[in-house]
C-alpha cells in the first residue's frame, strides 16, 4: 500500500494538467508588413519554439496582464489559416483569436487601425474542375456563405 501511495504521490508531482503555454489572445498575420507592425505594441516579445513545428510563435504580456501570442502564416489562404489556427488552439488554448491585415473595406468608411468584423464571409475554395467540349479546363466555384453567430454580433455591437 505504501509503495502505491508513493507512486501516486510521485505522479502527482510530475504531472501538471495546467497548460504553461496558455494565452489569452492569439494574433495571426499573413504577410511580413502585418506581422512586423505588431512589434509596435507595448509588448516584449519572446520567441517560443515548439518541437517539430517550423512556425515561430512569439509570446508577450500586455500592460493589463493579458498574455498574447503572434504568429505569421507560412502562406496566404484558407488552408494555411485553418491549419495554423488549429495548431494554436491545440497548443495555446487561447480565449480569442484575431487576424490582422487588409480587408476589402471602402476607404471612405474604414480607417487604418479600425476593427472590422464580417457579418458574413464567403469561401470560394470549394467547387469542381470541369473540362469543356473545347478541352478548356475551368474551375466552377461552389461558394459557401458563413454568417456570424447572432450572439457574437450582438456582443460586438454592444461593445
Amino acid at each position: 500500500m505504501i509503495s502505491k501511495i508513493q507512486y501516486i504521490s510521485k505522479l502527482t508531482k510530475e504531472y501538471s494538467p495546467i497548460n504553461t503555454n496558455k494565452i489569452d489572445t492569439a494574433i495571426i498575420a499573413t504577410v511580413d508588413d502585418e506581422y512586423y507592425a505588431l512589434d509596435s505594441l507595448p509588448v516584449n516579445w519572446n520567441n517560443v519554439r515548439i518541437p517539430c513545428d517550423p512556425l515561430i510563435y512569439s509570446k508577450g504580456t500586455l500592460q493589463n496582464g493579458k498574455n498574447i501570442l503572434k504568429v505569421k502564416l507560412p502562406e496566404m489562404g484558407m488552408s494555411a489559416a485553418s491549419h495554423v489556427t488549429t495548431k494554436i488552439i491545440e497548443l495555446f488554448e487561447p480565449d480569442s483569436i484575431v487576424m490582422v491585415g487588409i480587408c476589402g473595406g471602402n476607404k471612405d468608411e474604414v480607417n487604418l487601425g479600425d476593427v472590422v468584423v464580417a457579418d458574413r464571409t464567403w469561401d470560394y475554395g470549394s467547387g469542381k474542375i470541369k473540362s469543356g467540349e473545347d478541352g478548356k479546363i475551368t474551375f466552377s466555384a461552389l461558394p459557401n456563405q458563413i454568417s456570424i453567430d447572432a450572439n457574437l454580433r450582438s456582443d460586438i455591437e454592444r461593445n
